[in-house]
C-alpha cells in the first residue's frame, strides 16, 4: 500500500494551506522580516511568501508539506503526521486560508457607515464672466 493513498486529497490540501509562517515560527526558526517577504536567516535564499516558500540557490519550493518534506527531509507520512497534529502541532491553531478569510472579511452592516437619504443636492450653474 502506498503511503500517500493513506491520506485523502482534503487533507493533503489541508496541511498544504496551514500558515507555513506559522508552522516556522512555531518551530523556532530565525526569521529576517521585510515589507514583502520573509527569510530563513540560516539560508537567506529561502523565502517565504504568500504561504509559499522558494529556496532559490536550489530551485525547490512549494507549499507548507513541500517545507517539511524537502528543507526538513521528512517523509511524507511524518510529515503529514506533524502537519495533521498527530506529531505535536496544534490543529487549534488558526490556519493561513482562515487568516486571509478574517483580513478580508467585509463589514457586517451594523459596521457600514449611516446612509444620507436626504434629497438635499447642490447645483453648480456656470456665469459667464
Amino acid at each position: 500500500m502506498e503511503v500517500e493513498s493513506m491520506y485523502t486529497k482534503y487533507q493533503i490540501a489541508k496541511v498544504q494551506n496551514i500558515s507555513l509562517l506559522d508552522y516556522v515560527e512555531g518551530r523556532g526558526y530565525e526569521l529576517i522580516y521585510s515589507h514583502s517577504d520573509v527569510r530563513l536567516k540560516e539560508h537567506d535564499s529561502l523565502v517565504i511568501s504568500n504561504n509559499k516558500w522558494k529556496w532559490f540557490s536550489r530551485n525547490i519550493g512549494g507549499g507548507t508539506l513541500d517545507f517539511l518534506i524537502e528543507y526538513e527531509v521528512r517523509g511524507f507520512k511524518e510529515a503529514m503526521q506533524t502537519l495533521l497534529g498527530e506529531k505535536g502541532i496544534d490543529e487549534n491553531k488558526p490556519q493561513y486560508k482562515e487568516h486571509i478569510e478574517e483580513q478580508h472579511e467585509s463589514k457586517k452592516l451594523s459596521e457600514l457607515p449611516y446612509k444620507n437619504n436626504s434629497s438635499f443636492s447642490i447645483f453648480f450653474i456656470p456665469i459667464g464672466i
